[in-house]
């Protein structure tokens, strides 16, 4: 019986410590990041909102039109909507993790301290 107890225990102990793994939705094609200001342009492709200025600029930079750096296809404007959804959605899986990292900071082992008579 001790044996399932130290499982419940170790069970515990796991699910206090896991970690989401960030959903290929969160991350901006562009940097690999996971984004916090995502936006969406006309193609439907959503990127890290610094990183889609950063494309823009570099085509109009080198002379070439916009486009979308995922389909190519040149775009008819650079407008760019926010991804409010996306981003409360990234803001509490950072949330919850942040919450975990916490949890495992509190739980660990502090050092024995002893005392001398």
């Amino acid at each position: 019986m001790a044996h399932a107890s130290a499982d419940f225990v170790n069970d515990d102990l796991e699910e206090q410590s896991y970690q989401e793994p960030a959903f290929e939705a969160f991350m901006c094609p562009l940097t690999r990041q996971v984004m916090q200001e995502p936006v969406t342009i006309e193609t439907g492709q959503t990127f890290e909102r610094e990183a889609i200025l950063k494309w823009f600029r570099e085509c109009r930079d080198t002379g070439r039109k916009p486009t979308c750096p995922l389909t190519q296809r040149e775009l008819r404007s650079t407008e760019m909507s926010r991804s409010i959804a996306l981003r409360n959605v990234i803001e509490e899986w950072r949330s919850r993790n942040e919450e975990k990292e916490l949890e495992k900071a509190c739980n660990c082992d502090e050092p024995t301290r002893t005392t001398v008579v």
